[in-house]
């Protein structure tokens, strides 16, 4: 899994055709499209161009996702940083902020629906509200991690 998350990062044309292969196999697995075991030209590009689409969605989702982190941190650190100037941190202060920040990412952790809602195509405004609840919560309970540990820093 490794390889195929190296080839999704740094050359995507590779995965590409990896996913193909594999979903292809896959495909023929599941059901015989012809009677020689061969999956029909036709198939193969529509799984090709799935693949594609697939791999554009999981490399701009985890490029979205990486840059919300990273600002989160770095406005966090910023936050935390401007509080220990205005005055030293307390312990129980920094160890409230860091229970709440365990507390957020677990409830966003424990809350989180997946097969219970899911569609086909994932758009239903239930499935996208949860998504983004989801979302919302990882950033809140990372920034006040952030927080305690630059405030305490």
């Amino acid at each position: 899994m490794i390889r195929e998350v190296l080839a999704l990062i740094f050359r995507p044309s590779r995965f590409i055709r990896m996913a193909t292969d594999h979903d292809s196999a896959l495909s023929l697995q599941y059901q015989s499209q012809s009677a020689r075991g061969e999956l029909a030209p036709e198939r193969l590009r529509e799984i090709e161009e799935n693949s594609l689409i697939d791999a554009q969605a999981v490399r701009h989702s985890y490029g979205i996702a990486f840059a919300l982190v990273t600002a989160t941190i770095l406005v966090g650190m910023i936050t935390g940083k401007a509080l220990s100037v205005w005055w030293p941190a307390p312990k129980p202060g920094v160890v409230i902020l860091q229970m709440a920040a365990a507390g957020v990412l677990l409830v966003a952790t424990l809350g989180f629906l997946g097969w219970e809602i899911q569609t086909v195509k994932g758009q239903t405004l239930a499935e996208k509200t949860n998504r983004w609840l989801f979302r919302l919560l990882y950033v809140i309970g990372t920034y006040l991690f952030v927080v305690a540990t630059a405030w305490s820093w």
